[in-house]
């Protein structure tokens, strides 16, 4: 409305004889008004959105203030609000879950008295699911250990073996690219694949691959996000290895355990519980060997001091 009037006084001011009467009421009344409702619409707008912000800011933080509320009372507890924001971040804000997550390891037999390596194959099964109500990325990643210290790979085939992705194999082709997405550390060969995550959508990853490990070494599995339960198979002769297997949970064991025998040379495991980022399993072997005292196996996973016969 303002441009409009604005507009006419200028075609009064194009038209009309500056002397006459009419033209400095209308040049003048329409300009002058047509100005005035410019800025005041301008004005108006920039108040209204300078108000919507803040108001929103206020939303937000009183939806997080309630959130915090609801802790007090539905539990009689009050968290801080650092301990909040950490739930937010890696919980409440996480549109992707785990609804299925099954590891399978295998510890090769150890066939000479000295060994110190051998070459641990793993595999990662699970779905993962957007639990959002819009598409969102997601980043299929894993780690593989390395050694920290040279050791020959001459014969070896380490790293990863194979990918599928929503049942469709990633062309091997592709691997370094996805090494090279990772950030690998010292010790850490990491690997990444972005893909897209429809509302809803659930997809199956398999990830195969094969790193090296020490004859008594560990290996830690943490899971990324939100994952509703976790089974752990671990094969191995029991014959040649001492076993251990922690949950690394807030509960504190296994709901389920099925130790290797020696016909059934896999101990398998569950937690039928909800993982948190960053919980999982950790795993520990060492050889089993004869008139072996414990002092000659050092903490840090080097190898024996003394030689040592296996069984």
């Amino acid at each position: 409305m303002g441009c409009l009037l604005i507009l006419v006084g200028l075609i009064c001011f194009l038209y009309f004889d500056p002397k006459l009467f009419l033209y400095k009421l209308l040049f003048g009344v329409f300009l002058e008004i047509g100005f005035a409702l410019v800025i005041a619409v301008s004005v108006g707008v920039l108040l209204e959105k300078t108000a919507r912000d803040e108001y929103t800011e206020f939303a937000q933080e009183k939806s997080k203030e309630m959130s915090r509320n609801v802790f007090g009372y539905l539990y009689g507890v009050h968290l801080p609000k650092n301990s909040f924001e950490v739930l937010e971040k890696y919980v409440f804000d996480v549109p992707v879950i785990k609804t299925r997550q099954i590891l399978n390891y295998t510890l090769p037999d150890i066939h000479e008295d000295d060994q110190i390596w051998i070459e641990m194959q793993g595999e990662y099964e699970y779905t993962v699911k957007n639990i959002s109500d819009k598409t969102v990325p997601y980043d299929v990643k894993f780690y593989v250990s390395e050694p920290t210290e040279p050791v020959s790979e001459q014969g070896r085939n380490l790293g990863l073996q194979s990918l599928s992705i929503d049942r469709k194999n990633i062309p091997t082709e592709d691997f370094d690219d996805l090494d090279e997405a990772g950030e690998d550390e010292i010790g850490i060969k990491r690997y990444k694949k972005p893909i897209q995550l429809l509302s809803q959508q659930e997809v199956e990853v398999r990830v195969v691959f094969t790193q090296l490990k020490r004859v008594m070494d560990n290996d830690l599995y943490q899971t990324s996000c939100v994952t509703e339960n976790l089974t752990l198979k671990l094969r191995f002769d029991p014959e040649h290895y001492n076993v251990f297997l922690e949950p690394v949970h807030p509960q504190g064991k296994w709901d389920t355990e099925q130790k290797a025998t020696h016909g059934d040379k896999c101990t398998t495991v569950t937690i039928n519980a909800p993982l948190m980022p960053q919980n999982g399993a950790f795993m520990w072997w060492q050889p089993k060997v004869e008139d072996v005292q414990a002092e000659n196996f050092e903490v840090d996973n080097k190898p024996v001091q003394e030689e040592a016969k296996l069984k």
